[in-house]
């Protein structure tokens, strides 16, 4: 089999990011501000696991046949990519949070769960201590996906093709089933708890990395993108409206409602949502996500501690929103142009 041509960005999905960090966002913030809840925006995590199971997964399936005489090199290079990706500014911000705990006594978190957040296993401590600093909460789902990049190309590695199909579906329908079975267990903070999610990326991966050249989803695309776009969205919003939440249509048609929105951010070029999809300020948006993710949580916990110490009353909800947005924007661009992107410029070392 000729290997697939490796495609260095996916820009429409960059505009899928922009969605999930948005969404993001309006969770966390619409609440820490007092500007009210709005439950749906929990989707955004969902839609970022899919994203990155997808990602990960086609760029591995490209190195693997590529390197098909070093499996090892393959592994090392995966491993040595994500942690250039990840641990730079996540480790900063544990940094700078260490410090202001020693010079200002800030509480941070308490005594023994440092360990947790510095290894990557924020999860395993909210599960066991349902210990949630309010500047660190966000952190379960990035110790979701690292857990998920450690165990990932180990696995892939060993498998030939029709084996790695088998193995998708299967994690696929594990993630299902974990929701089903332990849906009050806060399954979720575990990687099994969200494969629904991971595996459906995954499984798209493999479908237009080896059936690349296959046109008929294209076309299906080019007539239906935008009534299915509208249906899998109106079926999303009635899933996460349903209060039950053992309900096995929740991760099932999360699960598939990601999927599509990622097919169809996949196949831009060739869709009707093309113009949306392709708009440079969402596709900017994507690319500061994970910077976006890492450093909004802690930031109206700061401005209230500010207010506090500067005996001064909260702004306004909708004020205290916009101060956010402002502390936000800066911190994000000098993170991403003095940090990411010099050291993201080492993974081409690792390719």
């Amino acid at each position: 089999m000729a290997v697939v041509e490796r495609e260095k960005h996916f820009g429409q999905i960059d505009t899928l990011r922009a969605f999930a960090i948005i969404m993001v966002i309006l969770t966390h913030w619409l609440v820490n501000t007092g500007l009210g809840e709005f439950h749906y925006f929990t989707y955004g995590v969902d839609l970022f696991f899919t994203i990155s199971g997808f990602l990960i997964t086609y760029l591995f399936l490209f190195d693997k046949e590529r390197n098909a005489d070093a499996k090892g090199k393959v592994v090392v290079n995966f491993y040595m990519r994500r942690l250039l990706r990840i641990f730079p500014i996540y480790y900063l911000l544990m940094f700078f949070f260490i410090l202001l705990n020693k010079t200002f006594h800030a509480w941070i978190w308490n005594e023994g769960n440092g360990v947790y957040y510095l290894t990557y296993t924020s999860n395993i401590l909210f599960f066991l201590k349902g210990d949630q600093s309010a500047e660190l909460q966000h952190t379960w789902s990035l110790a979701v996906e690292e857990q998920f990049y450690i165990i990932w190309p180990l696995l892939l590695i060993l498998l030939s093709k029709r084996q790695t199909l088998y193995f998708l579906v299967s994690v696929f329908f594990i993630g299902i089933i974990s929701n089903i079975l332990w849906y009050k267990s806060n399954v979720r903070l575990f990687p099994n708890g969200n494969f629904h999610t991971l595996g459906i990326g995954a499984l798209l991966a493999y479908l237009v990395y080896y059936h690349k050249q296959d046109r008929f989803y294209e076309n299906l695309l080019q007539k239906y993108s935008l009534p299915a776009f509208a249906i899998s969205f109106a079926v999303l919003c009635l899933v996460l409206g349903t209060n039950s939440s053992n309900n096995f249509l929740k991760p099932l048609f999360l699960s598939l409602t990601s999927g599509l929105f990622l097919f169809i951010a996949y196949n831009g070029k060739t869709s009707l949502l093309n113009p949306l999809l392709n708009l440079k300020p969402l596709q900017y948006i994507g690319k500061l996500s994970y910077g976006i993710y890492l450093y909004h949580k802690p930031i109206p916990s700061f401005i209230k501690i500010a207010c506090l110490k500067l005996h001064l009353e909260l702004p306004p909800p909708l004020l205290y929103f916009l101060l956010c947005l402002l502390i936000l924007i800066p911190v994000v661009l000098a993170s991403y142009y003095l940090i990411e992107k010099p050291i993201l410029k080492l993974k081409t070392k690792f390719v």
